[in-house]
């Protein structure tokens, strides 16, 4: 049993603590609590002042950065499209457009909320279509809104809906990854759903604001235009030990010009930078750094190549995107993130604060998509592959009590999960990953069993379509 969270009554005289029992009910210790209050009346008034104290660091946590949200809803689409193009959903997305003004905050996290919601709509939907819109909402009377701006979000689907109960226990899940982002940035997750017509999932936002012209100033040096590719020169070190990450990474750079050199771990990251630099040869332009590998994990990399004094730039390349890890990262002294899985556009405005492009292409919006599509295709086949017997390595690792390998398989099977969108399978083995942090092995047979069923569900879904690529396909796949 452990405190989980408390409640402060408006008065700031009564507090009650919640505690999770041992059959995982929440359960309230109010009498103990009152003899606490009554011997020490400033206590509540404290845990409050600490608590909004915490809430408000953690939110500053979040990127305060311009965006635009039409392009962000662009990005969504193209991860959304080849899945719900497989399944014939029609998909309809519509940004209200804020004249003369853009939000600021933090894209990345918005972007991989809405992507999850949509992910789950496309899974969930066999006929009809999944709608993605955004409104501006009214200004409140009486308020002082005039730099900032509420917009209200909804993901809405025709698919096999939710029972209330369903419902209940989602926003209750403890690892529910979009739940936390919405409410990190100061919105609460609805969900309205009737069973076999469809799901809606709505949330609110409040963004503080910049003019057009002057948010095209600040990002002046790192825009990129939605229908231009930037092509680069330069070599960048990869810390990466998920050999299908290596390869769809790999993809992404080469495409626009970038040569890539793979280390499967830190430790061979780091010696490849000691190498270089003890031979006088060219330092890597960049280091794109995994966090979870084995031998050396990112961390522990990035810190000795700092202590090296090259002066490489090196951007966590990671699906742990929440305020504490960035904090952590930033303490290191790594330059910026890149948050899995990611867009080509989200890959090139990263690269465009480290390289300055030699030339650009025009790329069409159907040929954009169609290169998403060969990559996602590769993406399915590498899963197959590589996944095929993950739960029976996880328990094997667990049998040998060898709970690294058993935590580093699960983080690297959630990381796969999220590259192919199945955001079930991504959650199972969070919580398994999850119960086994700080070298104990806390996992329950029902989270396995779980995470076996998921997985044997993405490949029973994702292994057709890869033999389909393969048998159908095998020559545009080797060309793409």
């Amino acid at each position: 049993m452990g405190i989980i969270g408390i409640i402060v009554a408006g008065n700031g005289a009564a507090v009650w603590f919640l505690t999770r029992g041992a059959n995982g009910a929440v359960q309230g210790s109010a009498p103990a609590l009152f003899l606490i209050c009554v011997i020490t009346p400033l206590l509540s008034a404290a845990i409050a002042f600490f608590a909004a104290r915490f809430l408000k660091h953690s939110r500053e946590k979040l990127k305060n950065t311009p965006f635009d949200l039409h392009e962000l809803f662009t990005g969504c689409r193209t991860l959304i499209m080849p899945k719900a193009a497989e399944k014939g959903i029609i998909l309809h997305f519509y940004a209200e457009p804020a004249i003369s003004k853009m939000p600021l905050g933090d894209p990345e996290k918005l972007r991989r909320a809405l992507v999850n919601l949509l992910s789950n709509a496309v899974k969930y939907t066999n006929t009809g279509m999944v709608k993605l819109h955004s409104a501006i909402k009214e200004r409140p009377p009486g308020k002082h809104t005039e730099n900032s701006i509420t917009i209200y979000f909804e993901v809405k689907d025709s698919g096999v809906g939710m029972t209330g109960e369903q419902i209940e226990k989602l926003l209750r899940a403890p690892a529910y990854e979009t739940r936390d982002i919405i409410e990190m940035m100061g919105g609460k997750l609805m969900i309205e759903s009737t069973p076999k017509l469809g799901s809606k999932f709505s949330f609110e936002l409040t963004f503080k604001t910049i003019d057009v012209a002057d948010a095209g100033n600040a990002g002046k040096e790192t825009v990129v235009d939605e229908f231009e590719m930037p092509v680069f020169e330069g070599e960048i070190l990869l810390c990466e030990d998920n050999t299908m990450n290596q390869q769809i990474i790999c993809e992404h750079l080469a495409r626009i010009g970038i040569k890539t050199v793979v280390a499967e771990n830190g430790r061979i990251g780091v010696d490849m930078v000691q190498e270089r630099k003890q031979k006088g040869r060219k330092t890597f332009d960049l280091i794109f750094m995994d966090i979870h590998m084995p031998v050396m994990d990112g961390l522990e990399a990035a810190s000795e190549i700092l202590e090296l004094n090259t002066g490489i730039p090196i951007v966590a390349m990671t699906a742990n995107i929440m305020s504490n890890d960035l904090e952590i990262y930033r303490m290191i002294g790594m330059h910026d993130y890149v948050g899995k899985p990611f867009t080509s556009q989200q890959l090139w405005r990263c690269l465009s604060k480290y390289f300055k492009p030699v030339s650009r292409e025009a790329v069409s919006q159907t040929r954009r998509i169609q290169v998403e599509n060969e990559i996602r295709k590769k993406m399915i086949i590498h899963f197959v592959k590589d996944n095929r017997n993950k739960t029976a390595e996880i328990t094997d690792a667990l049998k040998a009590d060898d709970i690294e390998l058993a935590g580093r398989l699960a983080h690297t099977l959630k990381g796969s999960a999220a590259q192919v969108g199945k955001i079930l399978l991504q959650q199972a083995a969070l919580e398994v990953e999850q119960q086994l942090k700080g070298g104990q092995n806390r996992v329950t047979p029902q989270q396995m069993a779980a995470l076996e069923a998921e997985l044997n569900a993405a490949l029973a879904e994702l292994e057709p379509i890869a033999q389909g690529f393969s048998v159908n396909g095998e020559k545009d796949i080797k060309d793409a």
